[in-house]
């Protein structure tokens, strides 16, 4: 069961990436690529280059899928054995749920706090101490212009 999850799932993402691919490289051949800092190939490359670059690209894309479908199937069939143990014994449900549902309580909370405390609070008394800073430094031009225009 796993083995299929996993390859439903993969036949997938291979999918919508070749799909994804495909729109990219027609995009860069009709010149509505967007430039990046990061962008490894140069205004002045030829076709060739660019052509031998998206074969390299595609050799590490299959890697990372088969690597990936690995590691996926273990996660799928680590899943799959819970969820039979789970049924099969309810005791061990519910020992579980006792100790799993307040854990995945207190990360919900301390994430939930953490944005609000980060939204409400801290963003402003950033923006107050960086207005405070800008008020200071007008002051100073302030003064040193009057202290100019005096001598």
């Amino acid at each position: 069961l796993s083995c299929l999850l996993s390859f439903f799932i993969y036949v997938i993402q291979l999918l919508l990436g070749l799909k994804k691919y495909q729109t990219d490289m027609l995009d860069y051949y009709q010149g509505k690529y967007y430039k990046k800092k990061q962008d490894f190939i140069s205004s002045s490359s030829s076709s060739t280059c660019v052509l031998q670059k998206s074969f390299h690209y595609s050799g590490y894309q299959v890697g990372y899928l088969a690597y990936g479908f690995i590691v996926i199937n273990y996660f799928m069939f680590i899943i799959c054995l819970l969820f039979k143990l789970l049924f099969i014994h309810p005791l061990l449900t519910k020992i579980l749920l006792k100790i799993i549902a307040p854990m995945i309580i207190l990360f919900a909370l301390k994430h939930i706090i953490v944005y609000c405390l980060t939204k409400y609070f801290f963003l402003k008394v950033i923006r107050s101490n960086r207005n405070l800073r800008q008020n200071i430094e007008h002051n100073r031009k302030k003064e040193h212009e009057n202290y100019t225009e005096r001598q």
